[in-house]
């Protein structure tokens, strides 16, 4: 309530009637934009699908920087990696949230797919950096029949703009901020491109530069002393070229190359104060107090994730902090070649992609919780450091043909193409850690006595060797046919097939394995092979000349995958689920989406809205072994997610334009997943729901003005997320009551105001997170209590283990900061 009454005062404050005075207000008007998610161009209020466009100069104006900020402006859009230090992020749509496996969500740049496959460490999508780009354009619902695997909540397209045979343009822009209780914020990228040789041969080319300074201190719990302030920064850079070349009056040639980097430092997680706990105690391991820790908190943006130095040794390894962080590379070279026939055009695109993620993490609190029923501290070890390093690499090439009408408008309009990809990923894992010091500490044995195979050399404690190629091949198409000038029938198909090839190599102590074979599961080999037909029917009915209604049912899946082999300290837990392993693989899901919507202009308004159903068959979903902390893919029976989605644009008069776009979603499992007998162990229940919010709201209130002159804006947006449940409830297996709960709702308001200092210069003030809010986004999967005993009930009053450190994540606080752009 605080925050709508603040954000009143502050439209109120846009509106003085001494400043209306003063100011003359230029027309306002509610731009159109075309787009090309049918791949062919159309008014988006004319297109028969529920689709969101972002221009880059709204991406601007609201402070759009990333996936996260995109995801609080767009209906239906969610982002996941929240607090992670991985630069790489999950995005999902509806509802459809890609838990386990493979990307529920397409990504595309241009016509070429971004969208990575799920798995091994560094998995995950690459998401361009937000500059120089015509639009992003956000698409509801299975795209399964243009976009392929991966789309089957949605698609989200990174649109370039095409270098200019004809005018020499360009801009540049640099921003600086200032993070409440953080460092500084600075990026600054410049963008041109024209003609080399007029009507003949343009181009277009773009670099950017942008550091995130850091917010979260890094504080020793022994001492209370900063080891690292603002540790959880980050650096990105980008650059594209294209080139476009009129060959005749009928063949047009545009090769490009994108190259991204992404490097981030520590986590965004800040620690809760940790209560005075004592362990429980063995022979080799007395019971000891610990605790309290009262140098963190909520608000107070600070982390213990130092060294794991035993409280017996404070002081005794100077700062020490975690040696981690995260590199994350992207190349992508394209070219596409266009040519228009009489009747038809055609369109060929090839692309190369290689990306790599690498890293390490910090598991030195981890791994002793593994052995010491969840605590985290051993006073007596003098240091535990454990690193987990992976090295995740991605090449291959996408290729796709495409055939389309030459007039969109006619009465039959249609597209076809045929796509292939040859992916091949290869990702390493390795664990290195002073294992025969926790061991030693812990139980007085060696690892050797513990985990029944010693050490590799050089501390090698695990490795996972992970290759596979992923190999499709499809053919799709697309027809709209106008039955009279009103109303449209549409459909189409896809047709595909995918051969995933596999090897995967697991060693080391966690795993039980020294030496890897076929025979003892060290080395798993295979292949899955899956066919997938992806229909869509639909029509639109266009009551009047602009206003209209449509309708789809259509459909898209995600091809299945591989699993890991479950370490030996899993044993306990696969026992009380009554299984002696997991599945080496898990089968492909699909979604159905049944669809209906409206386009329409009422009184100035723009209003496009649509209500849908989606089944989801065969999900494939994560389940986590109750106390070991290792989790593996299941396909988990049925969910459902039903709601609305709503853009509004409205022009208000007198300078004032307001946009709004609302979110329903109800997600739920509608079926349960239970275990063999005689355990019969619930893995999920019918009921439990998908960790998306119920609602999403995003408005935006924009008042243009001219004063002596010069345009300006000024501009509030206000983002709202309410409270949902996060994983599984009471009564299913993994249930952990600090992990899995109620989110609490979040409220997130940006501002910005803007003038034109000349015809090509614009300064702008704008403050992002303008009440610092310091809600809720996340926690670590890692808090409290975990291996609840059924019989105590939803408050877990019994459990196997506990974890005294409870981490979350919070929005980044308050930035404020000035931007300044140049156009030509």
């Amino acid at each position: 309530m605080r925050q709508s009454l603040k954000l009143v005062l502050l439209a109120s404050s846009i509106a003085t009637p001494a400043f209306a005075q003063s100011a003359a207000q230029p027309e306002s008007t509610i731009e159109e934009i075309i787009v090309t998610a049918t791949r062919q161009a159309t008014s988006i209020n004319r297109t028969p699908l529920s689709i969101t466009a972002v221009t880059q100069e709204s991406l601007d104006r609201q402070g759009i920087e990333d996936a996260a900020d995109l995801a609080r402006s767009v209906p239906g859009l969610s982002v996941s990696n929240v607090g992670s230090n991985s630069a790489v992020q999950t995005i999902s749509i509806r509802g459809v949230v890609p838990q386990a496996g493979a990307a529920t969500t397409g990504v595309y740049l241009d016509d070429s797919p971004l969208t990575k496959r799920g798995g091994p460490a560094g998995s995950g999508t690459p998401i361009p950096l937000l500059f120089d780009l015509e639009r992003v354009e956000v698409l509801r619902g299975p795209q399964g029949t243009l976009y392929g695997g991966g789309s089957q909540g949605g698609t989200v397209r990174f649109i370039t703009p095409k270098p200019s045979l004809t005018t020499m343009s360009g801009h540049a822009r640099t921003n600086v901020s200032k993070t409440k209780s953080g460092d500084w914020n600075y990026d600054g990228g410049i963008a041109m491109g024209g003609p080399i040789v007029e009507d003949k041969l343009g181009f277009r080319a773009s670099v950017i530069g942008r550091h995130t300074g850091g917010y979260i201190d890094y504080v020793d719990r022994l001492s209370g002393k900063t080891f690292k302030k603002d540790a959880n920064s980050s650096d990105a850079a980008a650059a594209r070229i294209s080139f476009l070349w009129q060959a005749n009056d009928k063949l047009t040639i545009n090769p490009s190359l994108y190259w991204s980097m992404q490097k981030t430092r520590q986590d965004d997680y800040y620690w809760r104060n940790v209560a005075q706990h004592t362990t429980p105690g063995s022979a080799t391991n007395p019971s000891r107090t610990y605790g309290p820790y009262n140098y963190y908190g909520k608000g107070n943006y600070t982390s213990g994730d130092v060294c794991n130095v035993g409280d017996d040794f404070a002081g005794q390894f100077g700062n020490c902090m975690p040696k981690v962080g995260v590199r994350n590379e992207l190349l992508l070279p394209s070219v596409s070649a266009e040519y228009e026939f009489e009747h038809m055009t055609v369109l060929g695109v090839l692309t190369y992609v290689k990306d790599n993620s690498r890293g390490n993490m910090n598991f030195s609190y981890q791994e002793p919780q593994n052995h010491q029923g969840g605590y985290p501290f051993i006073a007596k070890l003098p240091i535990y450091e454990s690193y987990p390093w992976y090295d995740n690499k991605r090449d291959g090439f996408t290729g796709e043909l495409r055939f389309s009408s030459a007039n969109p408008d006619s009465r039959l309009s249609w597209v076809a193409g045929v796509y292939y990809s040859d992916i091949t990923i290869k990702a390493l894992t390795e664990y290195r850690a002073n294992v025969a010091d926790l061991t030693q500490a812990v139980y007085g044995l060696p690892p050797e006595r513990i985990f029944g195979v010693p050490l590799l050399p050089g501390n090698l404690e695990y490795y996972r060797d992970h290759d596979m190629t992923d190999n499709e091949v499809a053919a799709y198409g697309e027809a709209t046919f106008s039955v009279t000038d009103k109303f449209k029938l549409i459909g189409g198909l896809r047709l595909s097939r995918t051969d995933l090839d596999y090897s995967q190599i697991t060693a080391g102590p966690i795993s039980g394995i020294s030496v890897p074979t076929v025979a003892n599961g060290g080395i798993i080999l295979g292949q899955i092979a899956e066919k997938q037909v992806s229909p869509k029917v639909g029509f639109q009915y266009f009551y009047d000349g602009s206003n209209s209604i449509f309708g789809t049912i259509s459909s898209g899946y995600r091809v299945g995958g591989v699993n890991q082999r479950p370490p030996v300290r899993c044993a306990a837990d696969l026992a009380s689920l009554g299984i002696t392993g997991t599945p080496d693989t898990y089968d492909s899901d699909t979604v159905w989406n049944y669809e209906l919507g409206a386009k329409v202009n009422l009184f100035g308004a723009q209003i496009n809205g649509s209500v849908y159903r989606l089944e989801w068959d065969q999900t494939q979903t994560n389940y986590g072994l109750p106390t070991c902390g290792f989790t593996y893919t299941v396909n988990a029976g049925k969910a459902i997610s039903q709601g609305v989605d709503l853009d509004i644009k409205a022009n208000l008069g007198a300078g004032f334009t307001v946009n709004a776009a609302i979110g329903y979603s109800d997600a739920e499992y509608v079926e349960g997943v239970v275990g063999p007998a005689p355990n019969n162990t619930v893995y999920l229940k019918k009921g439990d729901p998908l960790p998306v919010p119920d609602w999403k709201l995003a408005l935006g209130l924009q008042y243009a003005f001219s004063l002596g002159g010069r345009e300006g804006y000024i501009r509030a947006d206000y983002q709202y997320a309410s409270s949902y449940w996060s994983g599984v409830t009471f009564g299913s297996a993994g249930y952990s009551p600090d992990v899995n709960g109620q989110r609490e709702a979040t409220h997130f308001v940006t501002a910005r105001a803007g003038l034109d200092l000349t015809d090509k210069v614009e300064l702008a003030l704008f403050a992002d997170n303008l009440f610092n809010s310091q809600d809720v986004l996340a926690v670590h999967n890692s808090n409290g209590r975990s291996g609840c005993v059924a019989s105590s009930g939803p408050s877990c009053s019994v459990y196997r283990q506990f974890n005294p450190v409870y981490r979350e994540v919070t929005f980044r606080p308050r930035t404020v900061g000035v931007s300044a752009s140049y156009r030509f």
